[in-house]
């Protein structure tokens, strides 16, 4: 049973978490994804029905098999109807808010120490790297995978804490839903082996045990007992590789080599590094950039990583936290960091829900051990925590703005990043949904200027054309558009 203060604390996180985002409620929908997940989508338009239901357990539309978050969409439209984007943001932020909370109470049961963990959910709350996740609708996939994952943890964390074997099938059961809502989470056997290093202390062995506890069950005893969690692991990467083949065969039209994308992976995982301490220039596409990927960062990118894996390992026994927060980073970001490559963007702010919570955790837990008892451990450290903490609120602020709708968040990509055939796109998309024509044109002229071959942007640019009366150029745009569809088929 949770504490007076846990209590307090949870207020305290539940109100940072809605200074950050409920402003999402006054926000539209935009153009990136949620034409295709839901307002173009019939079978979400409708509701729950059975046929829908049916619908949602057999399709891999858009590449995804994810039958629980197609239905929690057709929950929103029985609850708020189609016309209302609001409602569907309000879930998002509830979903997101009900992560937070799960996350510090399964960090504060297994570790007993609720200011530790309560900084790592504010970190998971109210980072600007979460923004992407809770302010776009189509990203509630990742949301709900999340809030099962953290519910098999904490039951897990049950299941070791007082030896039950129901908790340790309820914790099965909540995977199962995880993966049936996205298949990122499946590294979570992998997860739980880290929490059975630390904070459980379930490791027998001497070599790498932590430094409190008794003996406990052998690392392969650790291992077998999770068989039926591997199981779950195995069936949802078949799943996620057979719902994925047209993304990954297409990866936005990118044709990569494996050096380019393993030169991708060392430099991406620093760069995650950087905008978590601080998370300038976020954006929702990234795109490849054009002249390559230096060497020079790979290896400094390398030099960090292999600095950092290796003083982890080595401290395993005294710091058993360090290793295993990143290790919890460096693991639940394989199946997005881009050795599959499925789409045309290096890298995105999502992919950071779940990874960063590794990295949380060694800061919350190896700033205290290292810094000396006194003034600087009592009143520093949780100055500096709030001044910080009051910081990343704010940016999360700005940086939801840009989700209100899709000519604010495609401006903004523009802005920070480099041009890219997406950011332009859907500006010219959203400008030309808003009547702005004339810069509609400009953007889909960009995207050709990019790659010509783009279909949907000749016919973009051909309507634009169409409502100024420019006839002539519409057809010929028109005509392109149909070449191309004609072509590729």
């Amino acid at each position: 049973m949770m504490h007076r203060s846990g209590i307090v604390v949870l207020f305290f996180l539940v109100g940072m978490t809605a200074i950050v985002y409920l402003q999402t409620a006054g926000f539209s929908f935009v153009p990136i994804d949620d034409e295709t997940y839901l307002t173009s989508n019939p079978r979400v338009w409708d509701g729950l029905s059975l046929e829908n239901v049916r619908w949602a357990f057999t399709t891999t539309y858009f590449s995804n098999w994810h039958p629980l978050t197609w239905l929690s969409y057709m929950l929103d439209m029985e609850l708020f109807g189609p016309e209302d984007p609001g409602g569907l943001h309000l879930m998002n932020v509830a979903i997101h808010t009900a992560n937070m909370v799960l996350l510090f109470a399964a960090l504060s049961l297994m570790t007993s120490d609720v200011w530790k963990s309560a900084f790592v959910a504010a970190v998971f709350a109210v980072h600007p790297l979460r923004v992407e996740s809770v302010a776009w609708i189509s990203e509630r996939k990742d949301l709900l995978s999340t809030f099962f994952a953290l519910l098999a943890i904490l039951t897990y964390a049950i299941f070791v804490k007082r030896d039950l074997h129901r908790w340790f099938w309820a914790a099965w059961i909540f995977y199962a839903l995880s993966l049936m809502s996205k298949q990122m989470m499946v590294t979570l056997p992998f997860v739980l082996l880290l929490l059975d290093f630390w904070p459980l202390n379930r490791f027998k062995s001497k070599t790498v045990a932590s430094s409190a506890g008794n003996a406990g069950p052998s690392v392969w005893e650790l291992v077998i007992e999770k068989w039926p969690f591997f199981l779950l692991t195995i069936l949802g990467c078949a799943i996620a590789v057979s719902a994925q083949q047209t993304s990954m065969a297409n990866a936005g039209g990118l044709d990569l080599s494996w050096e380019i994308r393993c030169k991708n992976v060392i430099v991406v995982y620093g760069i995650y590094l950087l905008k978590t301490l601080w998370p300038a220039g976020l954006t929702v596409f990234y795109p490849f950039p054009g002249e390559g990927i230096a060497w020079g960062a790979v290896v400094m990118s390398l030099a960090v990583l292999t600095a950092i894996s290796t003083l982890a390992v080595l401290s395993a026994r005294k710091l058993p936290y360090v290793l295993v927060g990143w290790f919890w980073y460096l693991g639940t970001l394989v199946p997005v960091i881009g050795i599959v490559q499925i789409g045309g963007q290096r890298m995105a702010d999502r992919y950071m829900y779940v990874p960063g919570i590794g990295l949380a955790i060694l800061v919350a837990w190896l700033v205290p051990a290292v810094v000396p008892a006194g003034f600087s451990r009592r009143v520093l450290i949780p100055s500096v925590s709030v001044v910080w903490l009051a910081i990343m609120m704010g940016l999360s602020f700005q940086q939801a703005t840009y989700w209100k709708n899709g000519t604010a968040l495609f401006e903004h990509a523009l802005a920070v990043g480099q041009p890219s055939v997406v950011a332009h796109y859907n500006l010219g998309f959203s400008l030309a949904r808003q009547g702005q024509m004339e810069e509609a044109i400009h953007h889909y002229q960009e995207v050709l200027k990019l790659d010509p071959s783009i279909a949907g942007a000749h016919t973009g640019l051909g309507a634009a054309l169409d409502q100024q009366g420019q006839f002539d150029e519409a057809i010929n745009h028109y005509q392109e558009s149909i070449r191309i569809n004609s072509d590729d088929a």
